[in-house]
C-alpha cells in the first residue's frame, strides 16, 4: 500500500496527522487496489490487533502492523477480484469486533460479521426485497412425528397466484429452513426468480431441526428417523393440503454444511421421493461417500458447491463427492466460489441452484 510506504518516509511525530487526512479522504473499507490487493485498516489505541475470518479459518493468526507514532493498524492480503468474505478484528487478544469503518456486514447463525467485498463482487439483486413484484405467501405449521417427542416447525412458501387444484407444483424442501429464510433470503430469491420468469412457480418447504438436535438429525444417530419423518409423515401431509407433485424429478431438497449431508442421504436412500439434490459447503460423511460409490446411477441430478475459503476439512469431502458423481455419470454441477463458510455465500448462490433445478420453460422436465 503506497500510503503506508509514504508514512515510513516522514518523522513519527507527523504521521498521525497524515493518517487522519488519509482516513477522511478514503472512506471505503477495507481499502482495495488493482482489483486484487486488499488492505484491512483499524484505527484505535491497542496493544495488538489481529485479523480473523474465512481466510484464516477463523483463527486470529494475521497480526496487523502498527506504524510508530500512529493509531493505524493494517494488514495486506491478495484475493480474487470477485471475492466476498466474512471477517472480524481481534483487539488485545480478547475483544472480537466488527470493522467500525466498514458499513457492510453479513448475518448468520453465530451472529454478524463484517463483509469484505472485492471490486468485482456484485450484489445479487434477487436476494433483495422488492415491493414492486408479486410476493408469495407463507404458512407456518408444526408437524408431530412418531419418531420424535416434539413437533418440527415447518414454513411453506406458496408462489404468487397459487391456487389449489390448478395443477401440481414442483416442490423444494430446505433443511435449516428458518436460516434459509432469515439469512439466505430464500423467499426474496423465489419471488424475484418466479416474477422474472427465471424459474417455474414452485412450492418451497422450509423445515427446522429440533432445537439441539441438528447434528443428530443431519449427520449422526437420528438421520434415518429424520428422513423417515420427512418421507413418511411430512410430505404426505403436505401433498394432501397443497397441490404438490409426487414426481421425484420435480422434487428437490437441499441444505448447507451438515444440512447438505442429510440432503445427500435423502437422495441415496429415497431417490423415488427426491430427484434433485443440492449440497452447499457440505460435511459429506463417509457413509454417504461409500453409499454413492456402491450404488448404481439412480437418475438423480445434483448441485454441489464449496467456497475456496471454506472450512478446510470440508473441501476434500466435497471434491470426493463430485468425483463419485462424475465416475457414476450423474447429471450434476460443481462450483467453487471465492467465498467462505457463510450465509452470504449460500444466499448469493441459491438462485444458481434454483435455476439449474427448475428453469422456466422446462416445466415438463
Amino acid at each position: 500500500m503506497k500510503f503506508v510506504q509514504s508514512l515510513e518516509k516522514i518523522q513519527p511525530s507527523t504521521r498521525q496527522a497524515k493518517v487522519d487526512s488519509f482516513l477522511l479522504a478514503n472512506l471505503a473499507r477495507p481499502f482495495t487496489e488493482k482489483d486484487s490487493i486488499c488492505t484491512f485498516i483499524y484505527s484505535g489505541t491497542a496493544r495488538s490487533v489481529k485479523l480473523a475470518g474465512d481466510f484464516t479459518g477463523w483463527q486470529p493468526t494475521f497480526p496487523m502492523r502498527n506504524p510508530a507514532g500512529t493509531n493505524l493498524w493494517y494488514y495486506n492480503c491478495i484475493f480474487e477480484p470477485d471475492a466476498r468474505l466474512d471477517y472480524q478484528f481481534v483487539v488485545d487478544s480478547a475483544k472480537w469486533m466488527l470493522d467500525p469503518l466498514n458499513p457492510y456486514s453479513c448475518r448468520g447463525g453465530y451472529g454478524e460479521n463484517s463483509e469484505l467485498r472485492m471490486p468485482e463482487y456484485r450484489i445479487h439483486s434477487e436476494t433483495l426485497p422488492d415491493p414492486s413484484i408479486p410476493h408469495g405467501s407463507m404458512e407456518d405449521t408444526n408437524i408431530q412425528s412418531r419418531y420424535f417427542p416434539r413437533a418440527h416447525h415447518v414454513a411453506i412458501y406458496l408462489p404468487a397466484g397459487y391456487r389449489k387444484g390448478s395443477g401440481k407444483y414442483p416442490v423444494f424442501l430446505f433443511h435449516d429452513g428458518n436460516d434459509y429464510i432469515k439469512f439466505g433470503s430464500g423467499c426474496a430469491t423465489l419471488d424475484h426468480l418466479i416474477a422474472g420468469k427465471k424459474i417455474v412457480p414452485l412450492i418451497a418447504v422450509f423445515v427446522d431441526p429440533l432445537p439441539g438436535e441438528r447434528e443428530h438429525e443431519f449427520i449422526n444417530d437420528k438421520v434415518e428417523a429424520y428422513s423417515s419423518f420427512l418421507t413418511e409423515e411430512l410430505m404426505p401431509v403436505l401433498e394432501k393440503k397443497y397441490s404438490i407433485t409426487t414426481d421425484p424429478l420435480k422434487r428437490a431438497t437441499a441444505g448447507v454444511s451438515n444440512g447438505g449431508n442429510i440432503a445427500l442421504y435423502l437422495g441415496l436412500k429415497y431417490p423415488d421421493q427426491f430427484g434433485k439434490i443440492g449440497a452447499e459447503s457440505s460435511n459429506v460423511k463417509d457413509y454417504i461417500l461409500r453409499g454413492y460409490k456402491k450404488q448404481k446411477n439412480t437418475g438423480l441430478e445434483f448441485y454441489l458447491d464449496i467456497g475456496k475459503y471454506d472450512i478446510p476439512e470440508l473441501i476434500p469431502l466435497v471434491k470426493n463427492m463430485e468425483k463419485i458423481l462424475k465416475d457414476k455419470q450423474y447429471s450434476h454441477s460443481y462450483h467453487i466460489w471465492h467465498e467462505g463458510h457463510s450465509w452470504g455465500n449460500w444466499r448469493d448462490h441459491l438462485g444458481v441452484m434454483l435455476q439449474q433445478f427448475f428453469p422456466y420453460g422446462h416445466e415438463n422436465n
